[in-house]
């Protein structure tokens, strides 16, 4: 059907008169054989019993010899209803022939394709049709006759209006839409939910240029489907609503708008997607544009679209179930539900570019968990040769890999020049990715000024771009509340948690883990006990109920050792000691902190490591520059050796205090007490150790809360106090005495006014009460 034929039928629909139509390859040489022989045809739609509807061809479609014997045919047999006829062209040299055998060629304009409100309310009367019934329609079909027709003859039959209107008007549309250029007809169908159509949107969209458009306008114009009026071009709702219904046909092939909309900013695609979900155009829009997002930081916006298709349809397509599991690692920071992705895809046939992208993202996975020689044989096998959305992403993770292997130095240099690329490229997120484990190398090579001032630049820039929602920044808050536990702040670690936890709480149980370690440090420094206690146990349900990153496992098992060094229980340590592996073989920093954790938890249950296993660890830490872990290990080996010479303490304690951390010393424990009292009176010990051993001794020896109670009038001093503590150390009287440089007869009697108060009469039960009482069991 012609678009000029198409505008004839309308008009010959809303003048009473033939219904004309041409399917597309209809043999029209034997249509002029069947109107000869005077023998009507039935056509779409079903016709009532009393009208004459005829199936008639454009006219400018036949040669001279078939116009001449199909216009003799219909001057002499028409049907007795019929009071014209119209041709195709109403220039046509025919319109002589017809005018002179009294037929009038019609001749059309776009006003004759509209009805006014008058118009309407006359041929509802005219037909005989009640307001009530019709009145629901007028939103949708306005005022176009031709749409009005055909509910008429919908409500005629015995299906549901409803489905006949839809399925009529599709038949409708196809044959004009087929005629338009793609990506025209799907660039006005993603158009179709706006009344008014935006031109520059759409030339931009069907990559037209303004005179191509002017001459595909004019027919859509006289069509009926666009009315010009002043403000613009306004659809006729009806065909708005057709063509949104067009647009969800799953045959449709949305790739050639898809690659014209993927080279747009993002901003514009977010305007102009629409609001109702179309599966096929998410499946070749998101498959172009989704590592983009993800870049820019627009993973929300991917994911809400994305939730809105369904799951089953979602999982069955490779390319946006690929894309759910770079949403889930990096938004949601998954790494667990990731792989569920991945292995989803294992029984999927996947084009070479989305093979590379499932395994960079098997790469980015294996860090998190225990498989970073696969991930480096991951990497080395992509090399290089990568699409450009992949280019970022595996940098990144060759940057990660670098440092979790101990080659921090490259490492720091790849981040160096992976934040100036992202910057940029304006990749904002990717930028974020890279300062935040720049700072986490700070941190473990012991810088945490260089490191605190990373995440400041990084904050500084998130409030300049306002890119407060990324969730990235979740792990700069917590990296920040670390750094301040450390250093025995708590309440400002409180707030940074606080400032985490808001962007972490959508991200699940999983996310948990994290904030609830640094509880337990924040409890550490402040109690109460019980809420210590029960923060323990929940961090220790959680950390061994799935699997989780081991960066996150060795910070918990750190928490969870020091909450247990203070509480005293001992059968605690020993359980975590028995699930924190020790590696005969060191890969990766992973392995390094679990045997540095494991070593402490030794050390806390009186089975020291011996020193060249502790020394091995020393060593290669420094090889990898990893020189917080390295200083832990040195302090092990002292107090392993049970000196508490100055000269040898006063090195690891002069490196503690200008990182201004306490928290090694409360997970040495009670053996440190008098090492620190020796540096507390040693002459050559600098102000600044000085200031952080007299911090650690007060923690080390005050009093802590306890859930019972003295008899009343029974308050303990301060002298029987740190008794009360060395005794639970199990020190002798004379090693009590030199402690606290006074005589062993003295030790003694304030032990037997201790006994009394506590209501003891030997040395085990005062050690039982003792270890209650102070630390919480």
């Amino acid at each position: 059907m012609s678009p000029h034929l198409s505008t004839l039928q309308q008009a010959l629909q809303q003048a009473d008169l033939l219904w004309l139509a041409l399917p597309a390859g209809y043999d029209q040489q034997a249509l002029c054989q069947e109107l000869i022989r005077r023998r009507p045809c039935r056509i779409w739609p079903a016709p009532a019993a009393t009208d004459h509807l005829w199936l008639v061809p454009d006219l400018q479609a036949l040669d001279e010899p078939a116009q001449e014997t199909l216009l003799n045919a219909l001057l002499t047999g028409l049907p007795s209803g019929a009071q014209t006829l119209v041709c195709a062209n109403l220039h046509s040299p025919l319109e002589g022939r017809l005018r002179g055998a009294g037929l009038t060629p019609l001749r059309l304009g776009t006003a004759r394709l509209a009805w006014g409100e008058a118009q309407l309310a006359d041929w509802w009367a005219h037909e005989s049709i009640p307001v009530e019934r019709a009145a629901p329609w007028r939103s949708r079909l306005g005022h176009w006759p031709l749409a009005w027709r055909l509910w008429q003859q919908a409500c005629q039959c015995d299906e549901p209006t409803e489905g006949l209107l839809q399925a009529w008007g599709l038949a409708l549309l196809d044959p004009v839409l087929a005629q338009l250029p793609a990506p025209l007809p799907l660039a006005l169908a993603l158009q179709a939910h706006t009344p008014v159509l935006d031109h520059a949107r759409l030339l931009q969209l069907a990559n037209l240029s303004p005179g191509q458009w002017r001459v595909w306008r004019a027919q859509l114009c006289q069509a009926g489907w666009l009315l010009p009026q002043e403000d613009g071009d306004h659809w006729q709702p009806w065909i708005a609503e057709l063509l949104g219904l067009w647009r969800e046909q799953p045959e449709l092939d949305w790739a050639p708008l898809s690659r014209w909309l993927a080279q747009w900013p993002l901003a514009d695609i977010q305007a102009l997607y629409p609001a109702q979900p179309l599966p096929q155009l998410a499946l070749s829009l998101f498959s172009r544009i989704g590592l983009p997002c993800l870049e820019l930081g627009q993973g929300a916006w991917l994911a809400e679209q994305l939730d809105r298709l369904p799951a089953l349809w979602l999982r069955q397509q490779p390319a946006l179930c690929l894309l759910q599991a770079w949403l889930t690692m990096e938004l949601h920071r998954r790494s667990d539900l990731a792989e569920e992705y991945l292995q989803i895809l294992q029984h999927q046939s996947l084009q070479p570019e989305e093979e590379a992208s499932a395994r960079l993202l098997h790469a980015m996975i294996s860090f998190n968990f225990d498989h970073l020689q696969d991930a480096q044989q991951q990497l080395a096998e992509l090399g290089e040769q990568l699409p450009k959305p992949l280019l970022a992403p595996y940098r990144l993770t060759q940057a990660m890999a670098l440092l979790f292997c101990g080659q921090l130095t490259r490492a720091r240099s790849q981040l160096d020049l992976l934040v100036s690329w992202a910057d940029c490229q304006q990749q904002y997120h990717l930028k974020l990715a890279a300062w935040y484990r720049l700072a986490q190398l700070h941190y473990l090579q012991g810088d945490w000024q260089l490191a605190g001032r990373v995440i400041q630049t990084a904050l500084e820039f998130v409030q300049q771009q306002d890119l407060k929602q990324d969730r990235l920044l979740d792990s700069f808050y917590r990296l920040q509340a670390e750094i301040c536990l450390q250093r025995g702040e708590p309440d400002q670690a409180d707030y940074w948690l606080g400032q985490g936890s808001a962007l972490a709480a959508p991200l699940g149980d999983y996310w948990r883990l994290p904030y609830l370690a640094h509880q337990a440090l924040c409890l550490i420094w402040r109690g109460p006990p019980q809420a210590l206690a029960d923060c323990l146990e929940q961090l220790e349900q959680q950390r061994f109920g799935q699997q989780y990153c081991r960066m996150w496992q060795f910070r918990v098992g750190y928490a969870l050792a020091l909450g247990y060094q203070q509480r005293g229980d001992q059968a605690a340590l020993a359980r975590l000691r028995q699930r924190t592996p020790w590696h005969e073989q060191l890969a990766d920093l992973y392995d390094l902190q679990d045997n540095l954790l494991h070593a402490w938890l030794a050390q806390a249950l009186d089975s020291p490591l011996p020193q060249p296993q502790l020394q091995w660890l020393i060593d290669t830490a420094e090889r990898w520059q990893a020189h917080w872990l390295g200083q832990q290990a040195r302090l092990l080996i002292l107090l392993g050796q049970g000196t508490a010479d100055p000269e040898l303490w006063h090195p690891r304690l002069a490196w503690l205090a200008g990182r201004q951390t306490i928290l090694p010393l409360l997970l040495a424990g009670p053996r440190v007490v008098a090492p620190l009292q020796g540096l507390s009176r040693w002459p050559q010990t600098s102000p600044s150790v000085l200031a952080l051993v007299q911090q650690a001794l007060d923690r080390l020896t005050q009093p802590l809360d306890s859930d019972s109670e003295l008899p009343q009038g029974e308050e303990l001093s301060q002298r029987q106090w740190q008794i009360l503590r060395l005794i639970a150390q199990g020190l002798s009287n004379e090693q009590m005495a030199r402690q606290l440089f006074v005589a062993p007869s003295t030790i003694k009697t304030h032990i037997n006014h201790l006994y009394a108060k506590l209501g003891v009469r030997t040395r085990a039960e005062a050690q039982a009460v003792a270890r209650q009482r102070l630390l919480g069991g």
